[in-house]
């Protein structure tokens, strides 16, 4: 009965096994199947702004905009019209978003802290590097590609793109923290993150200002490898500091308030430059505050010093309240006057909680220095929408772009454009708030105001007269589509090259898309290349007439090339006809049902409505031209048809809705019968007209509830109508007429494998057919005539699409009523549409959307799977309601689809190249600009300033050239240049060193010419091969006493002095020899602890940051020894060896983030030298289980491997059937002996087997029993309420206990009691609650009533547990619950009440001491005292982290593992038969957090101890504290011994 929940897939054939399809044995499986490259769906075209859109990115040279979304998306917009789509591998969040200025690239930065380069003119990713740290820092140097990366570790590393390797490599440069932490004067914490990487204008990317989240402000100079200015540390005196209230103007000496600043660390949240040479930095922080830092100390690059004295800073804020907002935006916009100190900054954030969500506006100056800091003016301007993100684009100074512009986003997906007369409009503004009209992001085809209903991909035949017509139009208006005014104003956005195809000679328009809208207009573009250009808008009024209707939302759409027409259907059956191509006529004929009114008009240029049809008040569902466009068919809402004759302005008939199905019309097709050979051979009767028409045009007509009616097309003569469902209650989507040829042999061939023999009588549906009110005279008999057009269709098939299935039928068939299907693809997810494409005439496919979203191509005719793919894959789009309304499609395999304010194009075959063609794609890098913005930028510094803001300054890439050296190497180990290889070598001479002292060298210089020359000499001849001496040269007699003789000396003297030198120098040799020996060894130990540390770090694989060269392998590689020892540690290069991070997420920005990778500890490997961080607590001593983690919950996810996940019903399946026949086996054991030796181990045996179905019942609650949650449900109310527990109600609570664990008040399960609480119980429930075994009775009675202090119930679908929407769960739960009593009722009459007590009772009672026991001691009992949380202390984690495992000894496996409690309160999704392996992967990330559970022998007996002694000493918990612990009542017991 099960069978239908366990569809397993395999990977090879996915879809296969999915659905099942009646195929006949002989199918060829291959047969029809394209090569493995045809399914390959693109986004060709995009229109639109995301609606998950929540930052921006500009690139101001280019003049593109990028916005990045919540699900891997990227939309890059240039000039009018040029736009793309980047669809990243992965749905992820994008935390930084870049340009590199003026390349062509853009860089990304996942949530998963993936690193992305996109390539913009082949608009996909170069390159990616996968940072295994949480990325917390991000910028790009203007106008480079280097990029600075900071890390949670407080890590700032240097990536560079390299172009013509297309990827990202990681430089060996680094800002190494201890540097820092000592320039500082303060002692940092190991993992301090870095919150903001902002590279210093004019300074050639040689300075970096690195701002940390403790307020700790850095401006390091990376070719000095010095830090040159540090600010906003506490202990810093904070000298000439004022306040600046930008309401008033008004600058106040600093008051109380401020003070409190060099007490507390300022957590930073934002901040920018805020002048051109970089002496000026604004700093956001999350108590609302803005300080202006005075960095102009350390402007020169020649400061060798720190300066870190009498700070200068002025601090600002925007209201006086004492919580405030987080300061999230800060930007720029400077003043264009030379010499001013001043301009606007843009503030999101710093107003007062609770205030209305704006965006300030502030006018500063601060002439001559920041002292005189003064707000001029500010103004809040309101939001359209919550906001996302905000960008400037300054003015160049030139005709490219002569205005600033601000670009605001804001949710969903909109896009604000303020220009200089806005922004000009707003600082003048009297009120505060105020709001002024943006410029809004122009919509080259409108989906939204009004909303686009219905659209048409129709062809146009290219030698045609309206191709050439419309092709005039298109060369017309392009000269004016670049110049398209916006509210006034050009679109101030630029970049990007056009489309080039518009410029051929050979140009013309061969497909157009049109859209119907809501107000009843419809618009037409040329949708030729994906480049849509407008070419006509038709309004829902006709010029000069007034008729009923018009005005209707528009319902269907229909475009017929050769004759130039287009037909409009609205929602109040109305039917307007226009012609495209420009005519004399202007005749207007308003057919009603009335009769016919013609107008004479002038409607000028443009289309010229012909014909307008009122017949029905129904809307209109589908329109259809026939017969070479002479005649159009109509299907409605009600279920009629009607036929009109266009050249006559006529309705040949309109069928009756009373005798009819009153089902809409979904799918309507007119097929031409012609067959000479069938009609040779046919009985003809001479005075049948209808049977000597050679050729007849019969129309197809299905209803939504699958109903097919084949009628005449000229006379409405019913011809066959018969119900067609597959199943009951089965909705149709579409139907297809396919022609005969290769298809039809291929159908044929398989219908001969089918060996089943057809029907030789059909029974069939007698035709009633009406026109208007005349019944409609058959001209032969129907039979007769099913049988004669049976015949002439015996090549043709029709293929009809429902909701659930699939079904292909012959057309003869099915004329002649017939309703087997030669094939049938049942479909296992609900269907919304479909077309069919061709490759050729003889190859057609079948496409598929679900509306799960999922797209599915299928072969024709075995209905087979042939690709796959989803719109969430390739848009990142989910299905929505009526999304299928405005899809349309062309045969070549181009779909249109519409999703709120996004429109786009998909090309789903490789063959198809009609939009695949990389030329016909607007480019998004101008190379020849990007090449003239080069050679323009090399201009004095002074020009650039003038020219450009801020983050413009040193554009040209020859001001960077010397990068490249100063980050190839790790800091402190550049190569010197103070030494030159002409330099004279200084010689040392023994006598001239002291050992102990230090080494004084005198210099060369003293030395006479003569001996610089003998030395230079001898030192030439050693170089170029020669030799020269190298025994000493004995010395005479003479020589020593001349030497060593002094004034008045002898020769003995002379020769003692000699002596003594020779000694003094025999001990320096030693000396040196023994220095020499103590080096190497140094040296030796030295290399063997960097080969142990690289050892180690290999097996563990837990470097923070990948790749692994670079910085590591110059450590290891002994090259920064020469570097004092302690600089060689792991902290300075912020290569954090924890798997873990203390970076708190800032709500007011994105807070997603990947953990780093989790280090894999063995268990024999208990050494853990140069590991550090592993567990906090380890490293900091003493453990408090009361303290923060210093992991998250996504460190211990990523941990686990995938496959603990992976839910398997089948495998789940299996231990119900292992537990029920335990059970039932157990019973009949016990009934059959019906002894009082066996009872009593039946009783405790039974009891745990009702315990392990109730784990089995708890998984199906938690959903981790499979991934259908029908399934989860019926197996979970079978298992539990045949153990007497009403499922839902349980579940619900159960549910709330998980998301509570370790709250005081929240938890739901075994919560302590507040000390309030306890001591107002009288004394005997006092005593029952914690007395044995009285507790271990007590899950019956918390299911009527809960805990104390709680009200409801578990069966009561109005109780505080449940939600309304949840009643129905706890009626059917309940219900339940009461038939399984009344099944045991029934018991007990049948075999009486000892029996049942017996069999049932006894052991029910033991299943509730087990419940109880478990999930007492799962949170209770353990030797240190555990705490309980409330408020701010509390968390999902700390909370969960409070819960134990258990060792339960044999009984493990009997009651699943539930024993492994403390991943499974973490993630409760993880099915029981992973939980252990789950566990022993997560144990190096808990560290001590993670209690190891007391090994049980077989039966867990050491539980009972525990629980004892909890009962006597875990009473209740203080009323007051966020992190409290259990407390002993001794007036309860008496006084105990509490550890």
């Amino acid at each position: 009965m099960f069978s239908k929940f366990f569809h397993k897939p395999t990977q090879n054939q996915p879809q296969q096994q999915e659905h099942h399809q009646q195929q006949s044995p002989g199918q060829n499986a291959n047969q029809g199947r394209p090569p493995p490259s045809d399914f390959n769906p693109r986004v060709v075209v995009h229109y639109g702004i995301p609606s998950t859109a929540s930052i921006l990115a500009v690139d101001h040279i280019q003049s593109l905009l990028a916005v990045g979304t919540l699900d891997g998306r990227i939309k890059v917009i240039g000039g009018y019209n040029i736009e793309g789509l980047l669809v990243s591998p992965k749905p992820l969040p994008y935390k930084y978003l870049e340009f590199l200025q003026n390349q062509g690239f853009l860089v990304s930065v996942t949530s998963e802290n993936e690193i992305q380069v996109w390539d913009l003119e082949s608009r996909r990713i170069a390159s990616t590097l996968q940072w295994e740290s949480n990325i917390t820092a991000f910028s790009v140097i203007y106008g480079t590609s280097y990029m600075y990366v900071g890390s949670e570790y407080g890590i700032i590393c240097v990536l560079k793109y390299e172009v013509e390797d297309r990827k990202i490599t990681l430089l060996p440069y680094y800002v190494p923290v201890n540097v820092v932490a000592d320039a500082a004067g303060m002692s940092l914490p190991d993992h301090l993150p870095v919150i903001g990487v902002l590279h210093q204008p004019c300074s050639h990317g040689n300075r970096v200002l690195i701002a940390f989240e403790n307020g700790l402000i850095v401006l390091w100079d990376a070719s000095e490898d010095q830090v040159v200015l540090v600010r906003g540390c506490k202990d810093l005196e904070l000298k000439d500091e004022t306040v600046v209230d930008c309401l008033e103007g008004s600058k106040d000496e600093l008051s109380d308030d401020l003070s409190n600043d060099k007490e507390m660390e300022k957590e930073i949240s934002s901040l920018c430059w805020v002048s051109d040479s970089g002496s000026v930095l604004a700093v956001g922080y999350v108590d609302g505050d803005i300080m202006f830092w005075d960095m102009s100390n350390a402007a020169s690059s020649k400061a060798r010093h720190v300066e870190n004295s009498a700070n200068k800073v002025v601090k600002l804020q925007l209201s006086s309240g004492s919580r405030r907002l987080p300061v999230i935006v800060l930007h720029w916009l400077a003043n264009k006057s030379p010499n001013h100190h001043g301009g606007q900054l843009f503030v999101y954030g710093g107003d007062k909680i609770g205030s209305e969500e704006v965006l300030t506006i502030l006018s500063l100056d601060w002439s001559p220095q920041i002292e005189s800091l003064k707000c001029i003016s500010r103004v809040d301007l309101t939001l359209y929408g919550s906001f996302s993100d905000m960008v400037l684009l300054p003015s160049t100074g030139a005709e490219q772009r002569s205005e600033d512009f601000l670009f605001m986003l804001t949710n969903p997906g909109q896009l604000h454009v303020y220009d200089n007369a806005s922004l000009s409009a707003i600082m003048t503004q009297q009120s505060r708030k105020t709001s002024v009209p943006a410029l809004q992001y122009p919509m080259a085809i409108p989906t939204v105001e009004p909303n686009m209903t219905v659209s048409k991909l129709g062809l146009v035949f290219r030698d045609g007269e309206l191709s050439r017509e419309l092709t005039e139009i298109i060369q017309a208006e392009k000269l004016t589509a670049t110049k398209l005014p916006i509210g006034g104003t050009k679109w101030p956005l630029t970049g990007g090259i056009s489309s080039q195809v518009f410029d051929d000679v050979n140009y013309h328009v061969e497909r157009v898309y049109i859209a119907g809208y809501q107000d009843g207009s419809v618009r037409i573009w040329d949708a030729t290349y994906p480049v849509l250009s407008f070419i006509y808008s038709i309004g829902s009024e006709v010029m000069g007439i007034e008729i009923a209707g018009t005005s209707a939302s528009v319902s269907a759409l229909e475009f017929f090339s050769f004759t130039s027409r287009l037909a409009i259907g609205n929602e109040c059956g109305v039917v307007r006809l226009y012609k495209l191509k420009r005519s004399l006529n202007e005749e207007l004929h308003v057919v009603t049902e009335t009769g016919n009114e013609v107008h004479n008009l002038q409607q000028g240029d443009g289309p010229w409505c012909m014909e307008v049809f009122s017949l029905l008040n129904s809307p209109v569902r589908i329109l259809q031209f026939a017969n070479s466009g002479a005649r159009l068919a109509v299907g409605f809402e009600c279920g009629q048809v009607a036929m009109l004759d266009i050249s006559t302005s006529s309705v040949l008939f309109l069928t009756d809705g009373a005798s009819e199905s009153s089902s809409p019309i979904t799918s309507l097709h007119l097929n031409s019968l012609v067959d000479a050979n069938s009609l040779k051979q046919s009985p003809i009767d001479s005075q049948s007209e209808f049977l000597n028409d050679p050729e007849m045009e019969v129309i197809f007509t299905m209803t939504r509830n699958a109903d097919i009616i084949v009628r005449d097309s000229t006379t409405g003569t019913l011809i066959s109508s018969l119900p067609m469902h597959p199943k009951k209650d089965s909705t149709a989507i579409s139907m297809y007429i396919i022609e005969g040829g290769n298809f039809a042999s291929e159908v044929n061939s398989e219908r001969q494998a089918l060996n089943s023999p057809r029907d030789a009588k059909i029974e069939h549906v007698e035709a009633n057919a009406h026109c208007g009110s005349t019944q409609l005279e058959s001209a032969a008999d129907p039979s007769t005539r099913r049988g004669y057009l049976g015949q002439r269709s015996i090549n043709s098939f029709i293929l009809l699409c429902y909701e659930d299935a699939l079904c292909l039928y012959s057309l003869n068939s099915v004329i002649e009523g017939g309703s087997n299907s030669i094939q049938k693809v049942d479909l296992v997810k609900p269907c919304c549409w479909t077309t069919i494409v061709k490759k050729d005439e003889k190859d057609c496919r079948l496409v598929v959307l679900y509306q799960t979203g999922a797209i599915e191509i299928r072969s024709l005719p075995n209905l087979e799977v042939l690709g796959e793919s989803s719109l969430m894959t390739i848009l990142r789009w989910n299905y929505k309601p009526n999304m299928d309304k405005t899809i349309s499609s062309s045969n070549r395999g181009q779909i249109t689809l519409v999703n709120g304010c996004e429109l786009s194009f998909l090309s789903l075959l490789a063959y198809e190249n009609d939009f695949r063609i990389p030329e016909s794609l607007p480019c998004l890098h101008d190379v020849v600009l990007a090449a003239a913005a080069n050679n323009s930028y090399s201009v004095s510094p002074s020009d650039k300033k003038q020219e450009h803001n801020v983050d413009l300054t040193g554009v040209n890439k020859n001001n960077h050239a010397h990068l490249e050296s100063l980050f190839s190497y790790p800091p402190f180990l550049k190569p010197s240049t103070a030494v030159k290889d002409d330099q004279e070598i200084v010689e040392l001479n023994i006598d001239d060193i002291d050992i102990d002292g230090p080494v004084v060298v005198y210099s060369p210089y003293q030395k006479n010419t003569t001996q610089k020359k003998d030395k230079g000499t001898e030192r030439d001849r050693l170089f170029d091969g020669g030799t020269v001496d190298s025994e000493p040269k004995l010395r005479t007699a003479e020589e020593i006493r001349a030497k060593y003789r002094k004034d008045g000396d002898n020769a003995s003297a002379a020769a003692a002095h000699a002596k003594d030198k020779l000694v003094e120098r025999q001990e320096k040799l030693e000396k040196l020899s023994q220095h020499t020996e103590e080096l190497k060894d140094g040296a030796q130990d030295f290399a063997s602890m960097a080969k142990e540390l690289a050892k180690r770090m290999e097996n563990r694989k837990c470097l923070s940051v990948r790749p692994r060269g670079g910085i590591l392998a110059a450590i290891l590689s002994g090259s920064l020894m020469a570097r004092p020892l302690s600089v060689c540690n792991s902290h300075i290069f912020g290569l954090s060896l924890r798997s873990s991070s203390e970076f708190r997420g800032k709500t007011w920005a994105l807070n997603v983030s990947a953990p780093s990778r989790v280090i894999r500890v063995d268990e024999d490997d208990k050494e853990r030298v140069g590991i550090k961080g592993v567990n906090k607590a380890e490293d900091d001593g003493e453990f408090d289980p009361g303290a923060p983690p210093h992991f998250k919950l996504s460190d211990i996810r990523a941990a686990i491997p995938k496959h603990c996940w992976v839910k398997d019903p089948w495998r789940s399946m299996s231990y119900v059937v292992r537990d029920v026949v335990v059970v039932f086996g157990l019973a009949a054991v016990a009934a059959y002996f019906n002894n009082w030796v066996v009872w009593p181990l039946y009783w405790i045996a039974q009891g745990t087997m009702f315990w392990a179905l109730f784990v089995l019942g708890h998984d199906c609650g938690h959903g981790s029993f499979s991934s259908n949650p029908k399934l989860n449900s019926v197996v979970g109310h079978l298992l539990h309420s045949s153990i007497l527990v009403p499922y839902h109600g349980w579940r619900i609570s159960h549910r709330t206990h998980h998301q509570n664990h370790g709250h005081v008040e929240n938890d739901e399960s075994w919560h302590p009691l507040s000390e309030k609480i306890f001591k107002n119980l009288d004394k005997a429930t006092q005593i029952l609650r914690f007395t044995l075994p009285f507790p271990l009775l007590a899950y019956p009675f918390y299911l009527w009533g809960r805990s104390p202090g709680k009200k409801g119930s578990h069966f009561n679908p109005n109780s505080d547990l449940f939600l309304p929407k949840e009643r129905k769960d706890i009626i059917t739960s309940t219900a339940c619950w009461t038939a399984m009593a009344a099944l045991l009722v029934c018991l007990s009459f049948v075999m009486g009440p000892v029996q049942v007590l017996k069999l049932y009772g006894i052991p029910y009672w033991i299943f509730v001491m087990w419940l109880d026991l478990v999930t007492y001691m799962h949170h209770h009992g353990h030797e240190d005292k555990l705490p309980w949380y409330r408020g701010k202390e509390w968390s999902y984690l700390r909370g969960g982290l409070t819960t134990l495992d258990r060792d339960y000894g044999w009984i493990n496996n009997i009651h699943h593992d539930i024993g492994t409690h403390v991943i499974h309160h973490l993630f409760p999704q993880i099915p029981h038969y992973h939980l252990v392996e789950a566990t022993e992967a997560a144990k190096p990330v808990f560290g001590k957090y993670y209690r190891e559970p007391k090994k049980s022998g077989p039966f867990p007996f050491h539980l009972l101890g525990s629980l004892i002694r909890s009962m006597k000493q875990d009473h209740y918990v203080s009323d007051t504290g966020e992190v409290v612990y259990y407390q002993t009542d001794p007036k309860l017991y008496g006084p105990t011994t509490s550890k």
